[in-house]
This record gives structure tokens, sequence and C-alpha cells, in this order.
């Protein structure tokens, strides 16, 4: 086992959203972890504290049990990547089985959130119920059934298929924690087409994660937005690392290996853009405060990015 690297001890039924190895990589000296919060006081925690909830992955629909299927899919990708971080903030060639398994950590870091969740799939639902409702969607189900021999008359489809929908509504957990494995292989496939760069934050200056932490940049001609999906070779996907390194795939730009102030503090704005709840840092600003009280959460999923679909044509649209 690398040097720094704990396992940690589970207990199954209080599952951490964010891995707790990684936000020890943004504690200070003393293993503290400082968090700011949208009008709150400057707090100090430690990261077996932090984004925890009870169950977050379980789910009992129609009696189907999740029965710790998502968290042990999810703790085996982070045993395996706790190995491998080391490696990327050194700047080490990987193996192919170790960029399969970092692309894997990083898109299940955005895929487990409780902002997915909230956000992308909450919106994905509404946008399901919209199109199940219309007498399109039932004629062609209906005409899809009868070339396979089975006759079903529209109530009878209309019905079962709002049953369903009301399951997915009345358990989000569900809809969020089943496509997780499914989300996160698409998501890393994509990552693994583009090229890796780590970035060292420049003296007296770092970078700082939160909740959300993975976040993407896309180009246009309009300058950079933020929130577009992984699979766009004008997108940047960054997720920091610690608080002195950054991971960045890019199919179009290059990155030298270290950055200077202006970069790191737009990074840091888009971190706290990305947040839904919480930033984490290693130390007290006062910048980062007023930072996270201004514009925590303003990239807002299913709304001004990750825009829902019931296409495949953006992988992050149906998170």
């Amino acid at each position: 086992m690398a040097a720094g690297v704990q396992k940690d001890q589970r207990d199954t039924s209080f599952e951490h959203i964010v891995p707790r190895f990684y936000l020890r990589r943004f504690c200070d000296e003393r293993g503290v972890l400082y968090v700011y919060g949208k009008s709150n006081a400057i707090r100090e925690s430690i990261p077996e504290r932090e984004c925890a909830e009870y169950e977050f992955y379980e789910f009992d629909v129609r009696g189907a049990r999740s029965e710790n299927a998502i968290e042990n899919f999810l703790r085996r990708i982070e045993e395996d990547a706790g190995q491998v971080i080391y490696l990327v903030s050194d700047r080490q060639n990987l193996s192919v089985k170790q960029s399969v398994v970092w692309a894997s950590f990083v898109a299940s870091l955005f895929a487990r959130t409780r902002k997915v969740r909230a956000q992308i799939s909450a919106a994905t639902v509404r946008k399901m119920r919209e199109l199940i409702c219309s007498d399109d969607y039932v004629r062609e189900l209906q005409h899809g059934l009868l070339q396979r021999g089975e006759i079903h008359d529209a109530d009878t489809l209309r019905r079962y298929i709002e049953s369903v929908q009301e399951g997915f509504e009345k358990s989000p957990s569900y809809f969020h924690a089943t496509g997780i494995p499914k989300h996160t292989a698409v998501l890393a496939e994509a990552l693994l087409r583009k090229s890796w760069f780590t970035i060292d934050a420049p003296v007296g200056h770092q970078f700082v994660t939160s909740d959300s932490p993975v976040i993407t940049i896309q180009r246009n001609r309009h300058g950079w937005s933020e929130g577009a999906g992984f699979a766009r070779e004008n997108v940047v996907v960054m997720l920091p690392i610690s608080a002195a390194k950054l991971f960045v795939a890019s199919s179009k730009f290059l990155f030298k290996t270290e950055t200077d102030e202006l970069m790191v503090s737009a990074v840091n704005r888009s971190v706290v853009r990305f947040a839904h709840r919480n930033v984490y840092a290693d130390s007290k600003s006062e910048i980062l405060r007023n930072l996270v009280d201004r514009q925590i959460n303003e990239v807002v999923f299913g709304t001004n990015a990750f825009l829902p679909s019931t296409s495949n044509s953006d992988e992050t649209s149906t998170v």
C-alpha cells in the first residue's frame, strides 16, 4: 500500500459521497479541512465528517433492493484510485490498467454526487414525464409492441408507464444510483480519449475542491463556458487532486506543468460555481469565503449546464 494511503473502515450504511482519501489531500498539516458554505462562517472539520449521508446509494423500489451494490462498486474504484493518484500527481506514466482506473475514478466522482442527483436526475425525470405523457410516445410504444406480436390498448400502456414513472419520482436514489455504473463507464471512455496533464500551483497559492469536484470548461466563439459534456472535443475536464495539484484532461489544448496565480483563481472560481453545498480548502481565506457567498452553485446542472436529454448525443446529459 502506497505511503499515506489509509484503508477506510466503512460503515456501509453511512456512505461517503466524496471519498475520504481524496478530501484528506486538502487538509492542513494538522489534518484539518476548512469548510466554506454560503452565508456561513468558515468551520474546521475532518474528511470523515464531510460529504457523507446515511444509505445515500441504497434503494428499494417495487421489490428491487440495492444491497450495497453501488457502494461496493464505488469502493472498488476508490481502492484502486487511492494508489494511482500518487502516480498522476507525480506525472508518472500509467499503464493501460492504471489509466482505466484513474479515468473511472474521475468519472465516478462526477456521477456519484448529491448535485447530480438533485439537479440532473431530477431534471431528467421531469423531462421523461413530459415525454411519456405525450400521445405520440404511447402510440410509438404501442406500434413497437404490435410488431413483436403483442397487442396492448393505449390506456393500459399509459397506466403502466405512469406507474413506472411514479416509482422513479418517489425514489430519486433509484434513478440516480442505478445509473452510476453505466455513466461512470461512458464518461471514463470519453476521458481516455483525451490527453492528460498534471499542473502545479505556484508557491503561495492553493487549489480548492468541493462536494461536486469535477468541473468542465468549454471553449467557444465567445470565450469559455462552464458545464458541457465530457466527450466534446473542445471541453477541458479538471479535477483538483490536492491543494498543490490540478488534473486536466483535454483534446485540443496543451497545458504547462506549472501555472500562474490567474489560472489558480480562475479554476477556484469554477470549483466554487460547480460546488453544491460546500467548498473545501487547506486554510482560511476571507477572499474564498466571499466568493462562496456570491457564486456557490451558480452552475446548475440541468438548467445552465449538462442539460437533460433523451438522446445519447451527450454522455453527461442523462446522468
